[in-house]
């Protein structure tokens, strides 16, 4: 079983560098001024908080996963 989860963080490593992490974040951070800014100026509240909350879901949610993988693949030794 540690075997199978090994194999899974050096692939989902390999997967996810910083290339990608950046283009989560950037992702992130345009859904959440741009789009936000957008239903701001509309007038859309509800729909301005749910782009901020999806943002800041998209930053933190990136940068910790990247972070996740390289303190498993340094734990494990890949």
């Amino acid at each position: 079983m540690i075997e199978i989860f090994r194999i899974f963080v050096q692939q989902a490593n390999l997967i996810y560098e910083l290339p990608v992490m950046l283009l989560v974040v950037l992702t992130g951070i345009t859904t959440f001024f741009i789009d936000g800014g957008q239903m701001k100026a509309k007038n859309l509240n509800r729909e301005r908080m749910w782009a901020r909350t999806i943002g800041l879901i998209y930053i933190v949610g990136g940068i910790s996963l990247r972070l996740l993988l390289i303190v498993l693949s340094r734990y494990f030794s890949l």
